[in-house]
């Protein structure tokens, strides 16, 4: 079968001092250990008699002996841009050390991004909801001392954070670090629902974008790294359900587009409607929208509200949306601190 297919061959470097020790090796070009040398030896044996169309190799001399006592010889092809993983600061470092320099890491961003303007702090805890990072049973992509590390430098700092959640592991370790909100939150459960009420957060859901990807399935299913078209439709689901099962459990909710809708003018209303066709009701739908965004953001003191003393911020739209939604759609009449800016 190897001589009826044309076969190319990617040959690495074998074991180095570095590796013996469990120092991550990358672009420093050390030699292979004599066992590393064995090893190509016993590697060159088992490939013995099989035809490489090309055998590539990357330039560390360590690779290049490989390939050597391998008996690849002048099939060996030197790619410059075949390297090794690049470790950055952590080149030479082991495992352990890495992870107790990794919390610090992540404080050291928070504290950057708040020199730097940030009011909120945004933490990605699991993937998206269209990769296997970001189903119901996926574990968080990021360490529990490294999201406590970015919740303790965000209070510091008296900056709340709103973490990226899908999956129920990850939810949990946001909300028990110190979240203030849970963007998406597709697949919260009971003990997610006690965190909620527990620590006062809140779940911003975004259906509208779950409903974007649900009418171009197969075109998402094939972006690298997205489920398969009966994956994707799944999530949107789940995504597209959020909202009403939430309001059921009594979790409070805010209103949020995510940043894929920002094109779209009627994308925040859109959200507002998959709230009640989710099972919400109009008004709790529109109280997410007003009095909960502006809670979740600390200013429910002066917006949010018809008021006497906030600030006269006003819509006015054609209809009863309460009897009818999508009204929220028709704004002929806007005031914006007072002042009239728009009246059809």
């Amino acid at each position: 079968m190897a001589d009826a297919l044309p076969v190319i061959y990617l040959a690495r470097h074998g074991e180095t001092a570095w590796t013996l020790s469990g120092q991550h090796t990358g672009l420093t070009d050390i030699a292979l250990t004599d066992r590393g040398e064995d090893n190509a030896r016993r590697l060159g044996e088992r490939l013995k008699g099989l035809s490489f169309v090309k055998v590539f190799t990357s330039p560390l001399q360590r690779a290049a002996r490989t390939c050597e006592l391998a008996g690849f010889g002048a099939a060996a092809a030197l790619d410059r841009d075949l390297v090794e993983w690049n470790y950055g600061q952590y080149e030479g470092q082991r495992t352990v050390e890495i992870r107790a320099q990794r919390p610090e890491s992540c404080r050291r961003v928070v504290r950057e991004n708040v020199e730097a303007g940030s009011d909120w702090i945004k933490v990605t805890v699991s993937g998206s909801g269209g990769e296997a990072t970001g189903q119901a049973d996926a574990e968080p992509i990021m360490f529990p001392d490294e999201v406590r590390a970015v919740m303790e430098a965000a209070r510091a700092t008296g900056r709340p954070v709103a973490a990226h959640a899908h999956s129920v592991a990850a939810i949990k370790l946001a909300l028990e670090s110190g979240a203030r909100t849970i963007d998406h939150g597709t697949y919260f459960d009971a003990s997610s629902v006690r965190l909620f009420k527990a620590k006062r957060a809140f779940l911003v859901p975004t259906a509208y974008v779950a409903e974007f990807v649900s009418g171009q399935l197969q075109k998402f299913s094939e972006m690298p790294g997205r489920l398969p078209a009966e994956g994707l439709k799944r999530w949107t689901q789940a995504a597209m359900a959020t909202p009403g099962r939430a309001w059921r459990a009594g979790v409070r909710m805010g209103v949020g587009s995510d940043s894929g809708s920002a094109a779209d003018a009627h994308a925040t209303a859109r959200e507002v409607e998959l709230y009640v066709a989710a099972g919400v009701p109009a008004a709790e739908a529109i109280k997410a929208a007003t009095a909960n965004g502006a809670e979740i953001l600390g200013v429910q003191d002066r917006i949010g509200r018809i008021k006497p003393g906030f600030e006269a911020d006003l819509i006015a739209v054609a209809g009863d949306p309460l009897q009818d939604i999508s009204k929220l759609r028709t704004v002929s009449f806007v005031m914006k601190g007072g002042a009239v800016a728009r009246a059809d």
